[in-house]
Order: structure tokens, then C-alpha cells, then sequence
């Protein structure tokens, strides 16, 4: 038995059939095909982890090698590149490119040109796919590969809005059905720089009984400074229970 560590992917490549999952090293160079009955290697994609195995006779065609693994443990993830106070600015997109085999969401600049790749654990990307956005995180180690771009490890997410003093703007948000589902304010980050002055529902001229349409929230700028706006989206009878949230940084100048 041994023991390797890195970063498990899906395997795209055309020894599929030895296995689903590759296990890349965290500096991006090895790389083994990984094949288990006894582990759901699923629950550990795109994480860093320890791996006790075995390899196995099979030789790939790429140089590859086959690793039988026994058991996995999620390992040191200090291993990711740190620079968790960076933050970059884009379109949010769905990864959609197959060539691609990480990540589940793209940045783009305004031209289109993909500037990474992203996942989270921890933000709902869904919430902001085709808006602008600034995003915040690491990037993982390992990538890129495969001439691929930079995978981000997103830890906060938000849209950004520009006012100034003694202005108004709106925000409106999305709803599939205004009689069953709501937006609200949950917080507002700093107060003295803007204040809710309005809210109300605006239906959509085609809809059915009024069923769909959006939630505008009407706001105005006192003073210079930024904050953050929070929104939680969920069920009228279940107000409590969030089931999406989405943040606004206003910055006033």
C-alpha cells in the first residue's frame, strides 16, 4: 500500500473506461487514473485529498498509470494557492465548454475572453450567472492544465451598482410567481450611505394572472461610501427558509 495526495477530477480523457475520476498532483504534474469499489470518489471532486492504494499493473497509453484506491481522507487544503483577499471583476456564465473538465461557472470580461474558471462550496453561483459581478477567493493549485484557465475557489460574490450622493436607483430582482415567492431586504451593511425608500411588485405584461414578474426595491443614496445589500429570496409561508440570496455592492463617489 501507499499513499498519494492531490486533486481528484473527472476524467475526460479516452481511458474513461479504467475510470472516472484522475487524481492530479498539486503542483499539476502526475497524474493517475483512479478506480475504486470500495470508495464514491464523487463526494470528493475537486477537492485536495490523501489516498491509500495500490497501483495496478495497467499502463496507459498517455504514460498514465491505473491507482486502485482503499480509502480517502480530505487532506491539508494549504495546498491551494492562497490569496484570499484577491477579487476580480466579470460577467458570471456557465462553464459550458467540455474541453474544460473543472469548475462549474466562467468569468468573463466584456469582450467574452474566459478569465476563469469557478466553483464554491459556499456561494450559490446559479444566483448570478449572466450579471456582473466581483468575485472573491483563491486560486486552486494544481491549475491550470490542459492549457485550461485558472480555476477560483469563490468565497463571496456580489453585483456591483454605482450611485452617488442625493440619488435614487432601483434594484429588481426576478420572481417565477409573485403569489407564492418573495424577495426582502435582509441587510444592509452600512446604513448611513443608503436607504430603502420604496418596494413594490411589477407584474409582467404577459403573464398569466399576474403570475410572474419583479421585485423592485427603490433606494437612495445619502452620503459617499459603500455598502452591501443583502436579498433572500424563499416562500411566503415559509419566510424563514432562504432558498437563494444575492448581494449588491453600492459603491457612492
Amino acid at each position: 500500500m501507499e499513499t498519494i495526495s492531490g486533486i481528484i477530477e473527472p476524467n475526460a480523457g479516452e481511458d474513461r473506461k479504467v475510470g472516472r475520476h484522475i487524481l492530479r498532483s498539486a503542483d499539476g504534474g502526475a497524474v493517475f487514473v483512479l478506480s475504486s469499489n470500495d470508495v464514491y470518489l464523487d463526494i470528493f471532486l475537486r477537492k485536495f485529498v490523501l489516498i491509500v492504494g495500490y497501483r495496478s499493473n495497467i499502463r496507459l497509453t498517455d504514460g498514465r498509470e491505473q491507482f486502485i484506491v482503499v480509502s480517502v481522507m480530505p487532506g491539508d487544503d494549504s495546498s491551494a494557492v492562497s490569496n484570499p483577499g484577491d477579487t476580480s471583476e466579470g460577467i458570471l456564465k456557465l462553464l459550458e465548454d467540455p474541453s474544460i473538465p473543472y469548475g462549474t461557472h466562467a468569468l468573463h470580461d466584456v469582450t467574452g475572453k474566459l478569465l476563469y474558471a469557478l466553483q464554491s462550496d459556499i456561494i450559490k453561483l446559479d444566483n448570478y450567472v449572466g450579471k456582473p459581478v466581483i468575485v472573491k477567493g483563491h486560486a486552486l493549485a494544481g491549475y491550470p492544465f490542459e492549457d485550461g484557465p485558472i480555476n477560483l475557489s469563490v468565497t463571496d460574490a456580489c453585483i456591483p451598482v454605482d450611485s452617488m450622493p442625493a440619488r435614487k436607483f432601483d434594484i429588481e430582482l426576478r420572481l417565477k410567481n409573485l403569489t407564492t415567492h418573495a424577495w426582502a431586504l435582509a441587510a444592509i451593511s452600512d446604513r448611513p450611505v443608503v436607504e430603502l425608500i420604496g418596494e413594490r411588485l411589477v407584474p409582467d405584461d404577459q403573464a398569466v394572472d399576474g403570475s410572474s414578474g419583479t421585485a423592485r426595491f427603490s433606494f437612495w443614496t445619502s452620503s459617499s461610501g459603500r455598502t452591501t445589500l443583502t436579498f433572500k429570496k424563499s416562500r411566503l409561508w415559509e419566510p424563514e427558509k432562504v432558498l437563494a440570496e444575492v448581494k449588491y455592492l453600492v459603491v457612492s463617489e
